[in-house]
């Protein structure tokens, strides 16, 4: 009981972070599964990786570490995770890429 519809625009706003991130070359990989009591789907890059100095804002709006980038595409996608009662999560390691997990629960607390 998810809207999809936010779920999979979250998913396209991090798989293009981590398209424009490899600059061309590179490779991006989807895995879905459940763990506990949620669903997830990570998104995993081969780019660069998160500098440390950025973890902690790289959800921030209007935060962007493109040149040509709104530093909205992150901040939108959790929003809309957590609209969903899930979370962003991810892990980073400097020149081996990114990982991103999208958590939603299997059963969504009632309204």
């Amino acid at each position: 009981k998810i809207d999809r519809n936010q779920v999979m625009h979250a998913v396209v706003n991090i798989a293009n972070n981590a398209i424009i991130a490899m600059n061309g070359s590179g490779t991006l990989v989807f895995r879905t599964g459940q763990k506990d009591a949620f669903v997830f789907i990570e998104v995993k890059d081969t780019g660069p990786g998160i500098p440390p100095d950025q973890r902690d804002i790289i959800f921030e709006p209007l935060y962007s570490s493109k040149p040509k980038g709104t530093g909205l595409g992150l901040p939108i996608a959790k929003t809309m995770i957590e609209n969903q009662d899930g979370r962003v999560e991810f892990e980073s390691e400097l020149g081996e890429g990114t990982v991103f997990r999208i958590l939603v629960p299997v059963h969504r607390k009632s309204s």
